[in-house]
């Protein structure tokens, strides 16, 4: 074999090695980075996603997960970036548009959190939590009926969890069902709702004779 035959040969070896050990590498941060969010060190899982990042920029996974992680860490800017990105490589991805609308709930910003509610219900029109946080979406809108409504939904969906009660209650509550609201807060606390956390309800909406 002539020397340049081999010296390309080589080259070709290198480059076949390297996209190997690449591939190999962004998964290994990116399970590195599951693991250390799972342990609560948000900036360690949003280093090793980044990593995962550079060798791999289309790693929608990554994109997603240290989106999670800067909004555990309050970086909900930079979170909503993340998860824009996830979007723009899977339109049909779930738990972007859910993340999404949780970031931008937690910066008061509503209406987007709404749309991107609404998108994740049309994708998985089956997830009670989905229901649930659009209720509390609208009832921060005050669209009260609304909000009653997608709580029947996630109740229908997960008859024992006793928040959706809560949330509920308080929504009828708002919308002037005090009797009925009051039944959905008692309901609420017979599943396990702590009764501190609704004492201020209850004292002065439920207690009245």
């Amino acid at each position: 074999m002539s020397k340049s035959k081999y010296l390309f040969y080589i080259s070709i070896l290198f480059l076949f090695f390297n996209s190997s050990v690449f591939s190999q590498t962004a998964e290994e941060y990116y399970q590195s980075g599951l693991d250390k969010s799972t342990e609560q060190d948000f900036e360690g899982a949003i280093s090793d996603f980044s990593k995962a990042i550079e060798l791999k920029p289309n790693y929608t996974e990554a994109y997603l997960y240290r989106g999670e992680s800067k909004s555990d860490l309050g970086k909900f800017y930079e979170a909503i970036y993340d998860f824009e990105k996830v979007i723009e490589l899977d339109t049909n991805n779930f738990s972007a548009y859910f993340y999404k609308g949780h970031a931008e709930f937690v910066l008061r910003k509503y209406e987007e959190a709404l749309k991107d509610c609404d998108k994740s219900i049309l994708i998985r029109p089956d997830y009670d939590m989905a229901f649930f946080f659009r209720a509390k979406i609208k009832k921060e809108l005050k669209d009260f009926p609304g909000a009653i409504s997608d709580c029947d939904r996630a109740i229908e969906l997960s008859p024992k969890f006793f928040p959706y009660y809560t949330q509920r209650g308080v929504n009828k509550i708002l919308s002037g069902e005090n009797e009925e609201g009051c039944k959905d807060i008692r309901k609420a606390i017979e599943l396990g709702e702590n009764p501190i956390t609704v004492k201020d309800i209850t004292d002065t909406y439920c207690n009245q004779k």
